[in-house]
């Protein structure tokens, strides 16, 4: 404890330090930078540990795992649609306060996994969660997620597999003009989750969950979860529904306010052999790992 104690006042010392020299000395674009090379070169590597961040390939459970970590008594979330940062990752100063109030921040990033080196170097220390789910139920509902300017896989594929490139130079050999919508899908779902090994390559420490066991056992994966961010158990993840306003959406058409649904465990009534072959096709390499055979 008197270790924590001197660690949580040297990092508040630095800060409030920092915080009088930009007001005194400092022009507005030096304060800036000097803000952006404390908070992600100094402070935030050290303070990463209280940083929680869910990733893994869209339409595979992401909001559900916040929504039930949000209700925990410890735990501050954000969707990526409401986060209060300039950034999508909250700064070193965030981190330091939340920690104060015995809280962890908690963040549903899909759309960032190609941000592979930067949460590497600046939040070293976080614990991330990763959501897996069938490829057949997941393409499914990318496919029935429309709005007026067509699908999810219409509107965000190709522009998912671009920012993936750099990880994995073999994308930009697809001819995008040749793949149909299920063959996108099928490669956002097989690049997105070959990216789970890289984050681990990187030291960074990964907990894979399946989207089908949350449904199936939701107590028994969420021990899991909260055991592997070292935090008791609660009722309230369970609960959920019950922490949430009333009527409000999220990404995805999900409800905060509705409890576990099991029906949405299968989504591909509407897929046909050929595409489920297609689909198993590109994704083969990982279909066995997490026992989703066809």
């Amino acid at each position: 404890m008197k270790k924590a104690n001197k660690y949580n006042n040297y990092s508040f010392s630095l800060i409030e330090t920092l915080k009088k020299l930009a007001q005194v000395t400092l022009n507005p674009e030096q304060k800036n930078k000097l803000r952006d090379v404390v908070n992600l070169r100094v402070l935030s590597p050290q303070l990463s540990e209280n940083l929680v961040l869910i990733l893994g390939c869209q339409r595979s459970g992401t909001t559900l795992l916040l929504l039930m970590l949000q209700a925990h008594p410890s735990i501050k979330g954000f969707d990526e649609t409401e986060l209060p940062y300039s950034l999508p990752f909250p700064s070193s100063l965030e981190l330091f306060w939340q920690k104060q109030q015995g809280k962890l921040i908690c963040l549903k990033l899909p759309e960032h996994i190609a941000n592979l080196s930067y949460i590497a170097r600046h939040f070293p220390q976080a614990k991330i969660i990763w959501t897996v789910r069938h490829p057949y139920n997941v393409i499914s509902s990318m496919s029935l997620l429309t709005n007026s300017e067509g699908n999810w896989i219409q509107r965000c594929a190709i522009k998912e597999l671009i920012q993936l490139s750099p990880l994995f130079p073999e994308i930009q050999d697809l001819n995008f003009d040749n793949l149909d919508d299920v063959s996108l899908g099928a490669y956002v779902w097989f690049y997105k989750n070959s990216a789970l090994n890289l984050f681990k390559k990187k030291g960074l420490s990964v907990f894979d969950v399946k989207y089908e066991n949350l449904l199936e056992q939701p107590k028994e994966t969420m021990v899991k979860i909260l055991d592997f961010l070292g935090l008791q158990w609660s009722d309230q993840v369970l609960e959920y529904y019950n922490f949430h306003q009333p009527n409000k959406s999220y990404p995805g058409n999900t409800k905060g306010d509705k409890p576990l649904d099991k029906s949405r465990k299968s989504s591909n009534v509407h897929l046909t052999e050929k595409q489920k072959g297609i689909i198993t096709d590109i994704t083969q390499g990982l279909l066995a790992k997490y026992g989703y055979y066809s």
